[in-house]
């Protein structure tokens, strides 16, 4: 869509009501940070995205990564977010497609985090979370999660019980996925379809009717794990998860609106 709209000299948020999925497209090897709770896990000096967010107008511009722990541990991490601060005019938010630290369950490793986003700090930091940061839906994990960023996000909307969340920025309206919902339902296994009252299923329902009510401007859908997967990385553990007739049905309602 961005490639035929340039070439017409358009905008490609020209059109009233489109939609972008944004995931993780890169799989990053290599870990960082310690197997190890010595500190507690701080929140993010980051500003509160809704305060920051609550007059912005077109234009502004949002810097989109995600699964960046094998830069992290080279330092390539560090250097692509003073790239990120030094752009002009800055970026009005950041938005992390997930896998922001090894392993979840340890604390020090947002620690860690906490010091690598040092470089950003005045920015306002969204997340969909990955798989790594949860540890195959760890309580422990997830709460650590919430205690980083709830500040940042809004510790109404972004909870343990709950990692998927809607914001809004002048027209543009972004829902914020938690895929671990939908490629790892509810201690169950995936077959293509989820049981009433499962978690995916629960979200995907959210998801549907956010789709569904009427927006006049664009829409940025974020999630961590890819649609569709062509690697055999992780095949055994959601391949088909990932190919299942109800999250095409969700991207089908996308492309509607």
């Amino acid at each position: 869509m961005r490639a035929r709209e340039a070439a017409r000299g358009r905008s490609p948020w020209a059109r009233s009501g489109s939609t972008l999925l944004l995931t993780a497209a890169v799989l990053s090897t290599g870990c960082y940070g310690a197997r190890s709770s010595s500190q507690p896990v701080p929140r993010l000096p980051h500003p509160p995205f809704d305060q920051v967010t609550e007059t912005a107008q077109a234009p502004f511009r949002f810097a989109v990564f995600g699964d960046q722990k094998g830069p992290a541990k080279s330092g390539g991490w560090d250097a692509l977010l003073r790239q990120v601060r030094a752009l002009e005019p800055p970026p009005l938010f950041l938005l992390d497609t997930g896998d922001i630290v090894e392993n979840g369950t340890y604390s020090d490793q947002f620690v860690q985090l906490d010091e690598i986003l040092s470089v950003v700090d005045d920015v306002p930091y969204l997340l969909a979370v990955g798989n790594h940061e949860i540890d195959d839906d760890d309580v422990r994990a997830k709460g650590h999660v919430v205690e980083l960023l709830g500040d940042v996000i809004g510790r109404d909307q972004f909870r343990v019980e709950r990692l998927y969340y809607a914001k809004t920025v002048g027209l543009l309206r972004l829902l914020i996925l938690d895929s671990n919902d939908l490629v790892y339902p509810a201690r169950g296994s995936c077959k293509g379809r989820y049981a009433a009252g499962d978690r995916g299923a629960e979200q995907l329902a959210w998801l549907v009717a956010e789709l569904t009510r009427s927006w006049d401007g664009p829409t940025v859908v974020a999630f961590h794990h890819t649609v569709m997967l062509s690697a055999t990385k992780h095949r055994t553990t959601h391949g088909a998860c990932g190919t299942a007739p109800t999250p095409r049905t969700a991207i089908a309602r996308c492309r509607r609106f």
